[in-house]
């Protein structure tokens, strides 16, 4: 549950090309079935 109060944090507090939300949209499209697309529209 805390990682997803913190992929909800990082999502909404850094702008879109950050090292943080690079490193967390490959971390989601490795380890969950989240699609490329969600993840380009979300983070």
């Amino acid at each position: 549950m805390r990682l997803v109060s913190l992929c909800a944090v990082v999502a909404r507090t850094t702008p879109k090309g950050q090292i943080e939300k690079q490193v967390l949209a490959w971390w989601l499209y490795g380890r969950t079935t989240v699609a490329r697309r969600w993840i380009a529209e979300n983070l």
